[in-house]
Protein backbone atom coordinates (compact mmCIF):
# COMPACT_ATOMS: atom_id res chain seq x y z
CA UNK A 1 0.00 0.00 0.00
CA UNK A 2 1.33 3.59 -0.98
CA UNK A 3 1.78 5.95 1.65
CA UNK A 4 -0.80 9.19 1.04
CA UNK A 5 1.23 12.22 -0.36
CA UNK A 6 2.63 14.77 2.11
CA UNK A 7 -0.21 17.04 0.76
CA UNK A 8 -4.02 16.20 0.22
CA UNK A 9 -7.55 16.46 0.78
CA UNK A 10 -9.37 14.22 2.46
CA UNK A 11 -13.16 14.80 2.81
CA UNK A 12 -15.37 12.85 5.56
CA UNK A 13 -18.71 12.75 5.00
CA UNK A 14 -21.33 14.77 4.82
CA UNK A 15 -19.48 18.01 5.47
CA UNK A 16 -15.57 17.50 6.63
CA UNK A 17 -12.58 18.55 5.40
CA UNK A 18 -9.04 17.84 6.16
CA UNK A 19 -6.59 19.75 4.21
CA UNK A 20 -3.15 17.94 4.82
CA UNK A 21 -0.70 20.80 4.07
CA UNK A 22 1.97 18.46 4.98
CA UNK A 23 2.46 15.80 7.42
CA UNK A 24 3.04 17.99 10.06
CA UNK A 25 0.55 20.21 9.53
CA UNK A 26 -3.47 20.22 8.44
CA UNK A 27 -6.39 22.34 8.92
CA UNK A 28 -9.77 20.96 9.48
CA UNK A 29 -13.06 22.79 8.09
CA UNK A 30 -16.19 21.78 8.95
CA UNK A 31 -19.19 23.01 7.21
CA UNK A 32 -22.16 23.45 8.52
CA UNK A 33 -25.29 24.14 7.36
CA UNK A 34 -27.71 26.71 9.47
CA UNK A 35 -30.28 26.76 5.96
CA UNK A 36 -31.04 25.68 2.43
CA UNK A 37 -29.04 28.45 1.19
CA UNK A 38 -26.09 29.49 4.25
CA UNK A 39 -23.45 27.48 5.73
CA UNK A 40 -21.30 28.57 8.80
CA UNK A 41 -17.54 27.35 7.93
CA UNK A 42 -15.83 26.44 11.18
CA UNK A 43 -11.73 26.17 10.58
CA UNK A 44 -8.65 24.56 12.79
CA UNK A 45 -4.92 24.52 12.44
CA UNK A 46 -3.55 21.42 14.06
CA UNK A 47 0.17 21.36 13.51
CA UNK A 48 3.21 18.86 14.99
CA UNK A 49 6.13 20.63 14.28
CA UNK A 50 6.14 22.72 17.33
CA UNK A 51 5.62 20.30 20.48
CA UNK A 52 5.69 22.34 22.83
CA UNK A 53 2.19 22.89 23.45
CA UNK A 54 2.13 27.03 24.42
CA UNK A 55 4.42 27.30 21.36
CA UNK A 56 2.21 25.13 18.93
CA UNK A 57 -1.09 27.32 20.18
CA UNK A 58 0.72 30.45 19.19
CA UNK A 59 1.94 29.13 15.89
CA UNK A 60 -2.13 28.26 15.31
CA UNK A 61 -3.33 31.37 16.43
CA UNK A 62 -0.67 33.14 13.88
CA UNK A 63 -2.05 30.84 11.49
CA UNK A 64 -5.60 32.27 11.49
CA UNK A 65 -5.17 35.54 9.42
CA UNK A 66 -4.12 33.55 6.94
CA UNK A 67 -6.45 30.61 7.07
CA UNK A 68 -9.44 33.81 6.72
CA UNK A 69 -7.72 35.48 3.97
CA UNK A 70 -8.40 31.92 1.81
CA UNK A 71 -11.38 30.77 3.75
CA UNK A 72 -13.15 34.70 2.11
CA UNK A 73 -11.35 34.05 -1.45
CA UNK A 74 -13.14 30.58 -1.86
CA UNK A 75 -16.55 32.58 -0.58
CA UNK A 76 -16.37 34.66 -3.23
CA UNK A 77 -16.12 31.62 -5.74
CA UNK A 78 -18.95 30.17 -3.85
CA UNK A 79 -21.01 32.94 -3.58
CA UNK A 80 -21.22 33.54 -7.46
CA UNK A 81 -21.36 29.58 -8.31
CA UNK A 82 -24.07 28.97 -10.65
CA UNK A 83 -26.77 27.16 -10.28
CA UNK A 84 -27.04 27.41 -6.58
CA UNK A 85 -28.55 23.80 -6.29
CA UNK A 86 -26.50 20.63 -7.34
CA UNK A 87 -28.38 17.79 -7.76
CA UNK A 88 -27.04 13.99 -8.80
CA UNK A 89 -27.80 14.48 -12.21
CA UNK A 90 -27.37 18.37 -13.88
CA UNK A 91 -26.15 17.84 -17.29
CA UNK A 92 -22.67 19.03 -16.73
CA UNK A 93 -19.94 17.08 -18.18
CA UNK A 94 -17.47 16.06 -15.47
CA UNK A 95 -14.56 14.63 -15.94
CA UNK A 96 -12.86 11.75 -13.96
CA UNK A 97 -10.97 14.33 -11.63
CA UNK A 98 -14.96 14.90 -10.57
CA UNK A 99 -15.61 11.26 -9.18
CA UNK A 100 -15.47 12.60 -5.66
CA UNK A 101 -17.99 15.41 -6.28
CA UNK A 102 -20.66 12.62 -8.00
CA UNK A 103 -19.53 10.68 -4.78
CA UNK A 104 -21.20 13.30 -2.43
CA UNK A 105 -24.09 14.05 -4.61
CA UNK A 106 -25.04 10.04 -4.91
CA UNK A 107 -24.54 9.34 -1.25
CA UNK A 108 -26.16 12.83 -0.30
CA UNK A 109 -29.57 11.31 -2.82
CA UNK A 110 -29.52 8.32 -1.02
CA UNK A 111 -29.85 9.92 2.59
CA UNK A 112 -32.85 12.29 1.25
CA UNK A 113 -34.78 9.33 -0.18
CA UNK A 114 -33.83 7.33 3.47
CA UNK A 115 -35.34 10.56 5.05
CA UNK A 116 -38.37 10.70 2.96
CA UNK A 117 -39.24 6.90 3.32
CA UNK A 118 -38.84 7.33 6.57
CA UNK A 119 -41.40 9.80 6.96
CA UNK A 120 -44.17 7.61 5.24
Amino acid sequence: MDPEPEFHLEFRFPNIWQNHISRKVRIVAAFVPVDEENTVLYLRLYQSFLPMQPLGRLAARLAIPYTLKIAHQDCRVVRTQEPRRSELRMGEQLLQADGPIVAYRRRRQELIEQAARGRR
